[in-house]
């Protein structure tokens, strides 16, 4: 069969379209969080999706020049130098290879020509390089949106609002000046017997005997005598305590009594229930 009937029906690509030289894969440092990333050169473009974007939104550049030989031979050389990342830049590879050989494809293959452009209908038909497209823009937002939210990360977590701005407040009313007034002493005088007069005059306080104060010494001392005077009989309480009805008497009393005791210097005995009690002098250890 001759090529004219292999094309016959067919649109033939053009084949006088040259090639785009050099392609170089290198490294660079930076992105978000200083990682290390990959970019291809090729022509006056740079990095895999770089370069799709470029060729997809500006037309500047025949999908057809893209040499992909020399593409893939360059990457194998670059990817067998790279220490780090391997498997995210040859997925990144793979995919971007993969739509470069579609497209290039589909640039070089005999196309069917259409009977009527009024016959086709678009929806029909897959266009791969709208999806690519599609996908490209996806892309670019998130990769916007990373870039803001990096710059976001480096910048102080502490952030003061800046102060609001104060607004003038109400004017004063202007206060018109009070003209002194004369003073008389005899006046504030009469003044001040007439806030006495109202005042009501204070509480007697009531008199009442003041308690001669004792302190448990001197209670001590007299416990002591009063039982050596009686010597072996003994002093009952009663006798201690006298005719002295004050509470703080007899409190300090017993307290002083209780020292005794405690001290061994007394002995405290009661013979019967409710009888009386009698201090005798204590054995000291």
């Amino acid at each position: 069969m001759s090529v004219r009937g292999i094309a016959e029906g067919f649109e033939l690509p053009d084949p006088s379209v040259p090639d785009i030289e050099g392609v170089i894969f290198r490294r660079e440092q930076g992105g978000l969080f200083g990682r290390t990333r990959s970019y291809v050169a090729l022509g006056e473009f740079s990095g895999p999706y770089g370069l799709l974007l470029a060729l997809i939104e500006r037309d500047e550049l025949d999908v057809r020049r893209v040499p992909l030989a020399g593409f893939a031979d360059e990457f194998l050389r670059y990817f067998a130098e790279i220490p780090d990342d391997r498997l995210e830049t040859l997925s990144s590879f793979v995919s971007v290879a993969a739509q470069l050989i579609v497209l290039k494809s589909r640039a070089l293959l005999p196309r069917p020509i259409a009977a009527a452009p009024d016959l086709v209908n678009d929806l029909d038909v897959e266009d791969e390089a709208d999806t690519l497209r599609i996908r490209l823009l996806r892309y670019r937002v998130f990769r916007d949106a990373a870039r803001v939210l990096g710059d976001r990360l480096m910048q102080p977590l502490w952030y003061r609002e800046p102060p609001t701005r104060q607004l003038p407040g109400p004017k004063a009313a202007p206060v018109e000046p009070v003209a002194p007034m004369k003073s008389d002493p005899k006046r504030l005088l009469r003044a001040m017997v007439r806030i006495a007069l109202r005042r009501k005059p204070l509480a007697a306080l009531s008199a009442a005997p003041v308690g001669m104060k004792v302190s448990i010494g001197d209670r001590l001392s007299a416990i002591r005598e009063a039982v050596r005077v009686s010597g072996v009989e003994g002093v009952d309480l009663e006798t201690l305590l006298g005719d002295r009805e004050d509470r703080s008497f007899i409190a300090v009393t017993f307290l002083a009594l209780l020292e005794l005791s405690k001290r061994r210097e007394v002995e405290v005995r009661q013979d019967a229930l409710w009888g009386p009690i009698t201090i005798l002098q204590g054995v000291s250890e």
